[in-house]
């Protein structure tokens, strides 16, 4: 196992960004107490969305291993690769096959299952496989136009803003047009009539600034909203509110009935 220097000035700005997470959490502690219709549902989840929004812009995805360095298409190669490797290798059957992911992972998820019956022209088809069981997705991420009324409604509840989505998506694209797989809301509406799955969840926080572009793409699926719920909230906003949410109970009584 390798360790990783960091230059002083990293370790600097390191401390900065820590004291900048930090004082916004104060802040908001402070002024949760007055923030009325604008501010997430709960006075925990508004601090704990306030610190995660100002964690996501201060400390760049730029360290991460595969964005910027591999970029769009290689993730979803990578994701179809799984799972041909699940199908082939293991001769898993598809019908007990389940694809879920959340925020970019569900965007991922549904571009793995657009590909299973329109594939990308840069990566291989998995082609003549049976339907799987099904996709789940918590608040895919369906569409780099990060405009709408949700974007501004709910700014100050989500735990993400509209300036780190525009960066993720610019890295993760780096100068390529945009299309279907990794926008899956351009895709045509008749593309996902031959869907190669049973049954389709997806799962979105009435409260997040994804939620437009989301409501907008789930017109042929089962849809779950959490009201009062923001950005994937069964995986960060259950620690501050203290229970399961909404989105969290109808994934588990989803799964339950088909597994």
């Amino acid at each position: 196992m390798t360790s990783t220097s960091i230059s002083l000035w990293e370790r600097v700005d390191l401390m900065h960004g820590q004291l900048t997470v930090l004082g916004t959490a104060l802040y908001n502690a402070i002024t949760g107490i007055f923030r009325g219709q604008s501010g997430a549902s709960g006075y925990g989840l508004h601090i704990g969305n306030a610190a995660l929004r100002k964690l996501c812009n201060r400390l760049s995805a730029e360290q991460f291993h595969l964005t910027p360095h591999a970029v769009y298409p290689t993730q979803l190669r990578q994701a179809v690769e799984a799972l041909r490797y699940i199908l082939t290798e293991t001769n898993r059957d598809p019908a007990n096959v389940i694809v879920g992911g959340d925020s970019a992972g569900g965007n991922l998820a549904v571009a793995v299952l657009l590909h299973l019956s329109h594939p990308h022209p840069e990566i291989e088809p998995l082609s003549d496989i049976a339907p799987l069981a099904g996709l789940f997705a918590f608040a895919p991420w369906v569409s780099f136009v990060h405009e709408g009324a949700s974007m501004q409604e709910n700014q100050y509840k989500d735990m993400i803003g509209p300036e780190i989505l525009n960066r993720w998506s610019h890295m993760y694209l780096a100068g390529k047009e945009s299309d279907a797989w990794s926008e899956p809301n351009r895709a045509p509406t008749e593309w996902w009539r031959d869907a190669k799955v049973k049954e389709v969840l997806i799962l979105a926080g009435r409260d997040e600034i994804l939620f437009d572009s989301i409501n907008a793409f789930v017109k042929k699926f089962q849809y779950l909203v959490g009201h009062g719920e923001t950005h994937v909230a069964p995986v960060y906003g259950a620690g501050f509110i203290g229970k399961e949410t909404q989105q969290g109970n109808g994934l588990k009584e989803w799964l339950q009935s088909r597994l």
